[in-house]
């Protein structure tokens, strides 16, 4: 009998745990699918809990789908999805195919604590697990990746290869601006970023006088500059007063 109270009470423990509220809004990055984890941050998803609905990235593709609720706020019945029909690569696929199975038409119990979001199939069996994206973790994202110029201004073309690295250990920031190699220090607030004046950058003559124009305009926007960033769909966004400067993708290069 006690074996059995014991239980019941350990039960209603791990349940209250797992009790706090839906995060409605906020951006959800998959972390792992029917028990295997999934490092890729293509897949993530919004709850919108006015217009009863989830959208986001299943990995090629942007998707939506509708819910209803069978208990306020965290059981709910989703339908089909809808999305776009791009294809990718092989893995990406594979990925996206399984997430949105797992996803659509299916009876789900939500549950949150901290910064992990549960989604439990109607036994209780855990097939989707989420991370809430915070300030945190988006700069755990950015700094162990390379990123390479995709928009200025407004603009968007080939950059001549203008990239940058974050190093938090060093608390540096260091890439090509164009023609030449630059590093500076930095300091971060929040989503504010201070570039310190560029400390070291190489003196090599620029005889593309396109890359020379490119690089007299990126080193303006950065240095010495307090800007706003964010992290959307594996893009790094700087702005200056609300306006976006410099949008940079993710590269192997």
């Amino acid at each position: 009998m006690k074996k059995v109270f014991f239980g019941i009470v350990f039960t209603f423990i791990a349940v209250l745990g797992w009790a706090n509220p839906t995060p409605f809004g906020t951006k959800l990055i998959l972390t792992e699918l029917n028990g295997n984890a999934v490092t890729s941050s293509k897949v993530y998803l919004t709850i919108n809990k006015e217009e009863k609905s989830m959208s986001g990235k299943s990995g090629c593709n942007t998707f939506v789908l509708s819910y209803t609720e069978k208990r306020k706020d965290t059981c709910i019945e989703t339908g089909l999805s809808m999305g776009t029909m791009m294809a990718c690569d092989e893995e990406t696929m594979a990925l996206e195919f399984e997430f949105l199975n797992t996803l659509k038409e299916r009876k789900l119990n939500i549950k949150t604590k901290g910064n992990k979001v549960q989604f439990k199939n109607w036994w209780g069996k855990t097939i989707m697990e989420f991370e809430v994206q915070t300030n945190e973790s988006a700069w755990n994202f950015i700094q162990k990746n390379k990123w390479k110029l995709l928009m200025m201004n407004n603009i968007g073309k080939d950059y001549k290869g203008v990239s940058l690295q974050i190093d938090s250990e060093e608390n540096s920031i260091y890439g090509n601006a164009g023609c030449n190699n630059f590093t500076t220090t930095y300091e971060r607030n929040g989503k504010h970023i201070t570039f310190h004046p560029l400390s070291a950058v190489t003196l090599r003559a620029c005889l593309d006088e396109e890359a020379n124009h490119i690089e007299k305009d990126f080193i303006n926007l950065i240095n010495g500059k307090t800007l706003n960033f964010d992290l959307a769909d594996q893009t790094l966004n700087f702005y200056d007063e609300g306006r976006l400067v410099l949008m940079f993708g993710l590269t192997n290069e």
